[in-house]
């Protein structure tokens, strides 16, 4: 089955236990959007997280490693170029290439999210025997600057037209940003989408 989270930490977390609270659940994929923190990561690519943590903790979440090998494959068959390592989940959006490149200098972190690890803590915390892989795909990298939806967008990353009205009026710059940020999305989108379907194909046929 597939399930939306929605945005940030929190309904990341809740939204997982729900899930797991109410479906027979073995194997887990989460996907999604995350920001790049080195140089290599394009618009598009795949980041494959071997490996997840926040910033206000120590622990470290593992993914599972026969999922990684087969989304590994998937990706090669999709010819979607790819990187892999820690991935760092954030509580607010990482926006500006100075903020990335200090996260990725304390860290280690190749790439950041807001909702991944707190979906593997759901997992680890209801049953330690599931499998559980985190694939996001790069919307901005490194050195580009990501725009501020917040007031934008709502929970589920739909559009908020009065939130756009009072944004646009204290700055007005983002009618501008907001097309070049939807085309972003739009590639980081068909990408995953590109994924999930020669993924999905490629295990229905190994059954």
């Amino acid at each position: 089955m597939i399930l939306q989270t929605g945005i940030g930490p929190e309904r990341a977390y809740r939204a997982t236990e729900y899930l797991l609270a109410n479906y027979p659940v073995t194997h887990l994929i989460s996907s999604g959007y995350c920001g790049a923190l080195e140089e290599r990561a394009r618009t598009g690519h795949a980041f494959l997280a071997s490996s997840l943590k926040t910033m206000d903790s120590e622990d470290l979440l593992e993914s599972d490693s026969i999922l990684l090998s087969l989304a590994r494959s998937a990706l090669k068959q999709a010819d979607i170029p790819s990187q892999e390592g820690l991935l760092m989940t954030s509580p607010k959006a990482i926006l500006d290439t100075a903020e990335k490149s200090k996260v990725a200098s304390d860290s280690g972190a190749k790439a950041v999210d807001m909702e991944s690890f707190f979906i593997h803590r759901a997992v680890q915390e209801k049953d330690q025997k599931i499998a559980s892989l985190t694939v996001r795909f790069v919307v901005d990298g490194l050195q580009d600057p990501l725009t501020d939806t917040e007031g934008i967008l709502d929970a589920e990353a739909r559009l908020k037209p009065l939130g756009l009205m009072r944004e646009t009026i204290r700055r007005p710059k983002i009618l501008m940003e907001l097309p070049g940020l939807g085309k972003k999305a739009g590639i980081a989108r068909r990408s995953m989408s590109r994924f999930l379907k020669t993924l999905f194909i490629s295990e229905s046929s190994m059954k």
